[in-house]
């Protein structure tokens, strides 16, 4: 019962906070130039799509989640099942969350020309490393 309330909890959480970095991007200023729909360029339609597929499947993750405790309890346990599954899950969260912390805190004027295109990507890179430092946290937590 406590897994299934943390793991859709935690899906939930991230849900919105891909809405939250949406939101952030969409209200960033538009480029005329580079107009494809309402003002956005392709690029950022591409990565407010991206966005949104994100939130709606963690939303939809925390719900099956939530009305189907069996499937969190079954995926746990295959988690747990050998050391090396769980060892390689920490591993690749902690490297997903250093990797987007670091990117999210770099200035955009060390990528020189790319510097527009790397600040629409610190909604996204924000979120990844969120959602990362969360899952790993609950990894941390669940397994003490």
């Amino acid at each position: 019962m406590k897994a299934k309330k943390t793991i859709s909890g935690l899906c939930l959480l991230a849900g919105l906070e891909a809405l939250g970095a949406l939101i952030y991007l969409l209200l960033l200023p538009t480029d005329p130039k580079n107009a494809v729909l309402w003002g956005y360029s392709a690029a950022r339609l591409a990565m407010a799509g991206v966005l949104l597929a994100a939130a709606v499947c963690s939303i939809a993750a925390g719900r099956i989640a939530w009305r189907h405790p069996k499937r969190v309890e079954h995926g746990l346990q295959w988690l747990a099942g050998k050391t090396s599954r769980l060892w390689l899950t920490g591993c690749a969260l902690v490297c997903l969350t250093i990797t987007a912390w670091v990117l999210a805190w770099m200035p955009a004027y060390r990528f020189g020309g790319q510097a527009l295109i790397v600040e629409r990507l610190y909604p996204l890179v924000g979120w990844l490393g969120l959602s990362g430092s969360q899952a790993l946290l609950a990894l941390l937590v669940w397994q003490n």
